[in-house]
């Protein structure tokens, strides 16, 4: 296993990323889960001494919570580095070292120096640290997640921002492994340590092969992260996006007024949407203004973002074809790909939860 781990980790750190623009996020997160696997390779060299000297329990105990605690802290900012390139400061990343360094030195110290009976307490106030530790991340990335939906939203016309889906099931799975080692560091035993190096071995290597083939596709995405993150202040001002794509009605301009109905023109005479990967800012150059201005005009004239936007022309142009005899002879996937849907899937989402059928119901 640390063989496996630290091969794994040299290739984060040396194997070549591709000279594309965009990728600055991708190279910081990419360098932090390289040094994540080399401190876990550390570990677990370590781990592996103790046992071989027989080391009492409770400094095993102690290093495998550390174990988790510090894989928790460097996946947590890796993962989140992905879905806000802004996320990742020295500052942040020094302070997260030195909270997590001090409790984790200090249990270590009680250990040496006082009883086992002092260091199995020390142990378990590490362990209630790394569980407070683990919700903190838990509540961070899901607001950091959130947010890069609604910026992804108002971009992309289609199911673009599952390309990151990975990363959240990445950060759960994560989780759950780290929960492992807080039960296995709890209750040791032959079997939950088998059971936990085997998930681990395989977590690790499938996600490490997932993270450094996605660099091929990620600079897509980090460009409009970058660009929607470069005036913070404007994006905030718009309203708050809240489940499928449903955004705070805020008063409009009369400029929004004026520049939306050119948009609802241009959508009906030029039937952009039956482009499946139609972006926001393709639609902006049609207009001449900017994509913000385009997108701050659905926002507060529609309630919704882009891709809702966009996705009721879609669902109106199906229930069309469909009244027209449409199904007779074709299938739904085809009808899903005539108006603009990039998979069937996500047609059948859309147009659910808009007419409250499915397309073949309706």
């Amino acid at each position: 296993m640390p063989g496996l781990i630290l091969g794994i980790g040299f290739c984060f750190l040396f194997v070549m990323i591709p000279d594309k623009e965009g990728l600055t996020g991708y190279k910081m997160a990419r360098r932090m889960m390289g040094y994540s696997y080399l401190i876990c390779f550390l570990f677990l060299v370590i781990e592996g001494i103790s046992l071989s000297l027989a080391a009492s329990s409770v400094l095993q105990q102690i290093i495998m919570i550390t174990i988790g605690i510090f894989q928790a802290f460097l996946f947590t900012f890796a993962l989140t580095t992905l879905i806000d390139v802004y996320f990742f400061t020295w500052r942040r990343f020094i302070r997260e070292v030195i909270i997590i360094l001090l409790p984790t030195l200090a249990a270590f110290m009680v250990l040496f120096m006082c009883s086992n009976h002092y260091g199995f307490i020390a142990f378990l106030l590490l362990a209630l640290f790394y569980l407070i530790k683990l919700v903190c991340y838990i509540v961070n990335f899901r607001n950091r997640y959130h947010d890069y939906e609604r910026n992804i939203s108002n971009y992309f016309s289609d199911d673009e921002h599952h390309r990151l889906e990975w990363v959240k099931k990445s950060f759960f799975t994560a989780l759950t492994i780290g929960l492992l080692a807080f039960y296995h560091s709890l209750f040791p035993s032959l079997a939950t340590s088998l059971i936990f190096t085997i998930v681990m071995g395989v977590y690790y290597t499938v996600f490490g092969i997932r993270f450094i083939n996605y660099a091929f596709t990620f600079y897509q995405i980090e460009t409009v992260m970058v660009d929607s993150a470069a005036d913070d202040n404007e994006w905030k001002e718009m309203p708050v996006i809240a489940s499928e794509g449903v955004v705070g009605h805020q008063a409009p301009k009369d400029g929004d007024k004026l520049l939306m109905d050119r948009l609802s023109s241009l959508m009906e005479e030029q039937r952009l949407y039956i482009k499946s990967d139609i972006t926001i800012e393709e639609v902006a150059l049609l207009t001449g203004v900017s994509y913000r201005s385009v997108s701050a005009a659905i926002n507060r004239c529609k309630g919704v973002t882009f891709k809702s936007w966009i996705n009721s022309y879609r669902i109106e142009e199906s229930i069309r074809l469909i009244k027209n005899g449409y199904l007779k002879n074709q299938t739904i996937e085809a009808l899903s790909q005539t108006v603009g849907f990039a998979n069937r899937i996500s047609f059948y989402r859309v147009f659910k939860s808009i007419t409250g059928h499915s397309p073949t119901d309706y």
